[in-house]
């Protein structure tokens, strides 16, 4: 988990951005700490860091500052800028969390789905309490005949 530094290039003028690289199961992220408010557009940095082979590569953009209501506060940003919800994110950021001395083993961190209970168990495990899935087709994203998406044939 080496530190690097990135050159917000999408501003008038550029600024260095600290950045972590971190991967778990294979999905990489580039974490950005944001102890105040944040001088930069999350929305917009996650193109510009996202992008393989001419960026640092990443497949989404994790932003971390103090919450007030867990012990540290994720956002998610997929690399076309939306904000999400990822879980290997979470578990990324419980890491870093732990390691930098942000939150103890045990820890909640507040995401865009509530707040989450993670518990980093080693070096390369860490637990995160996710909820329960959502299989009820009126509540996702997606058209399906089924009310349910269950085994459902892609």
């Amino acid at each position: 988990m080496g530190s690097r530094v990135a050159v917000a290039a999408y501003t008038h003028t550029p600024m260095p951005v600290p950045f972590t690289k971190l991967q778990a199961l294979g999905n990489h992220f580039a974490l950005v700490y944001s102890p105040e408010a944040r001088p930069f557009d999350p929305g917009v940095l996650a193109p510009a860091l996202c992008r393989h082979h001419f960026a640092v590569g990443a497949d989404g953009l994790l932003v971390t500052s103090p919450s007030d209501v867990a012990d540290v506060r994720m956002r998610y940003y997929d690399p076309d800028g939306s904000e999400d919800m990822c879980g290997n994110g979470l578990r990324c950021v419980a890491r870093w969390a732990f390691e930098r001395g942000v939150a103890p083993a045990e820890m909640r961190v507040e995401t865009l789905s509530g707040v989450r209970e993670c518990t980093v168990l080693g070096p390369e495990e860490v637990r995160a309490e996710m909820g329960a899935p959502i299989l009820d087709t009126e509540r996702l994203p997606a058209l399906a005949s089924a009310d349910r998406l269950l085994d459902h044939p892609v």
